[in-house]
Parts: C-alpha cells; structure tokens; sequence
C-alpha cells in the first residue's frame, strides 16, 4: 500500500518562490525599461487660460471682417438705389 507523501511546508515556500523568481526574471528579459516611446504633441491652448489681449484681438478681428462685409452690402445698396430710381419713374 502507497502512503501519499504530503509536501512539506518549506518545501511549499521553496516552490513559491522559485515561481516568484521565475516570473521575476521572465518579465526583466521582456521589458527593457531604457526604451521609451512616445508622441509628442501639441495641445492648443485652452480660451480660458488666454489673457484679455489674446481674446481682445481675436474679438477685434471678428468685429472688423463682419463690418468689412455690412459695408460691402451697404455699398451694393447704394448702387442700387439710384438705378431704382430711374427705373420707378
């Protein structure tokens, strides 16, 4: 009759760190911490954090082209108006 052997307990430690050492020395061969990559980006800058020129002058800008086009309209208007006036009478 065949009596099972029961592990002992050092012999359970033993095992458990010959894993422990296993997958330590596994996971330093298969990363190489010396490499890194990365993509390098610019993020635009967020409105909130401009100071009063940076928004003023955007501001500005919008201000001037949508004047620029109500004279544009005001001029086709006045263009107008006297080739109205022959016609009507």
């Amino acid at each position: 009759m065949k009596v099972p052997l029961k592990p002992s307990r050092s012999s359970k430690l033993t095992t458990v760190l010959l894993l422990l050492a296993c997958g330590f020395l596994i996971g330093r061969s298969t990363f190489d911490s010396s490499i890194v990559q990365a993509d390098v980006r610019e993020t635009p800058r967020r409105e909130a954090f401009q100071s009063g020129d940076e928004r003023s002058v955007a501001i500005l800008n919008e201000i001037s082209s949508t004047l620029k086009r109500i004279d544009g309209r005001l001029e086709r208007l006045e263009r107008a108006i006297p080739q109205l006036k022959t016609s009507s009478q």
